[in-house]
């Protein structure tokens, strides 16, 4: 004892300290640009760029940073440079990065950041002095709440307008929605952390509804406490209230369009989730679209948790950057539909070399299946991609619908300072 300034260890606790900045990728599949065009920020897949901003603009629910803006530029525009801007509110910030003509590879803004407040809208914007460009298979960005809490906005995006008249259609918690989805299993994505979702939000298009249309977070196929309902008529970007919904590592989370009564189409966009870590470095990548591959032997190349191609280019084709130091685990696909006799094999490959991560599906095998066992570190300039493969020719094919990836962010050193209590 030191008397009045003793210290005792049942009265030392921990208390957070810094932020940590949660990545945010989007895997596309070989998107043409063309002058004007617009990505979403939010971690999603894309299929196609848009021309029309509001389509593909993030809502922010909680105030921070962007920073980290990073990309990897497959195919060269031999016609002119090609800039990519953040946007804020409709407006460029000095988050750039300019890959001149004629040139591939990584390129990073480590320099600049944007500040955000909550009810900006945030997208990444695209200019070109000439011609156009493709290929830009993955963009990433960081995301560090001014709350201390490890936020992860999610986007389901569909570039063409998808509408639908009736009751029920099911959206990806991140992916696209290139044809209706009625068998909810083919929407659900499993998030493989403690969390809670804090919001959801669709834009509207289009809406000829004579009633509202409401949208439902939902839960291992039970609507959740978060929904927001669409107005008749209404368009725009339509936000949820202040509920919330705890999900539990292992959960199977989606949304669902609910139409109860009435005439007329809506036709939505993007759906936008807010995902909050209950564990401030833990994340779930998640991705998710329709794709079969044939039993056909031979390598394909799919992003990690991101846009499953099964693209027989190269490997660089399906190149991601986490950008943020930390542990890949708990690889895992759905699948819906499978008549191969043979078994398809996903390895998870860091810069081009097989790394432990790996699902066999064998087999007749549908539904999830998942590699518990193994993880993989990835530093700040590691990529990432996914190998599929068959060893063995046969016959039938795999239908693939979401795939997902735990992502543990390392430990930032001073991240946790004592707090001592002086009596």
């Amino acid at each position: 004892m030191i008397g009045l300034f003793a210290v005792s260890p049942l009265f030392v606790n921990f208390a957070q300290a810094v932020s940590y900045p949660v990545p945010h990728i989007v895997t596309t599949s070989g998107i043409t640009h063309a002058n004007g065009n617009f990505l979403p920020i939010a971690q999603t897949v894309a299929n196609a760029a848009n021309s029309t901003e509001a389509y593909v603009q993030t809502y922010m629910t909680y105030s921070g940073t962007w920073s980290g803006f990073s990309l990897y530029f497959r195919t060269a525009n031999a016609s002119g440079d090609t800039t990519f801007t953040v946007r804020k509110n409709g407006v460029d910030t000095a988050m750039t990065i300019t890959v001149p003509q004629s040139t591939t590879g990584f390129f990073q803004d480590l320099t600049n950041t944007v500040s955000v407040a909550v009810g900006d809208l945030v997208s990444i914007g695209v200019t070109t002095t000439a011609g156009t460009t493709t290929s830009v298979p993955s963009i990433t960005t960081l995301f560090t709440a001014d709350s201390g809490d490890s936020v992860q906005y999610a986007m389901m995006y569909e570039p063409g307008a998808f509408s639908f008249t009736a009751t029920n259609r099911y959206f990806r918690p991140a992916g696209d929605c290139t044809a209706a989805i009625t068998t909810e299993a083919n929407a659900q994505n499993m998030i493989q952390h403690d969390a809670t979702i804090e919001a959801i939000g669709v834009y509207v298009s289009a809406n000829t509804r004579t009633q509202s249309t409401v949208f439902y977070n939902r839960i291992n196929g039970a609507d959740g406490n978060v929904s927001v309902s669409v107005a008749s008529s209404a368009t725009g970007l339509q936000f949820s209230d202040t509920s919330s919904d705890a999900v539990n590592a292992g959960d199977l989370i989606n949304s669902r369009g609910a139409i109860a009564s009435g005439s007329g189409s809506i036709g939505i966009r993007n759906v936008q989730y807010t995902i909050v870590s209950d564990n401030p470095r833990e994340i779930t990548f998640m991705g998710g679209n329709t794709l079969s591959k044939s039993s056909a032997t031979g390598s394909a190349w799919s992003f990690a948790a991101g846009y499953t191609m099964n693209s027989g280019a190269a490997e660089a084709v399906a190149r991601s950057y986490p950008i943020t130091p930390g542990v890949m685990s708990g690889e895992a696909y759905y699948v819906s539909a499978n008549t191969a006799d043979q078994t398809l094999t996903y390895q998870l490959r860091k810069n081009a070399s097989n790394v432990n991560n790996v699902v066999a599906i064998g087999a007749g095998v549908t539904g999830w299946v998942q590699d518990v066992t193994n993880s993989d570190s990835f530093d700040l300039d590691d990529y990432s991609t996914m190998n599929g493969s068959r060893s063995v020719a046969g016959s039938g094919s795999t239908t693939m619908q979401n795939t997902s990836m735990k992502y543990t962010m390392d430990l930032i050193a001073d991240s946790f300072i004592p707090q001592v209590d002086i009596f």
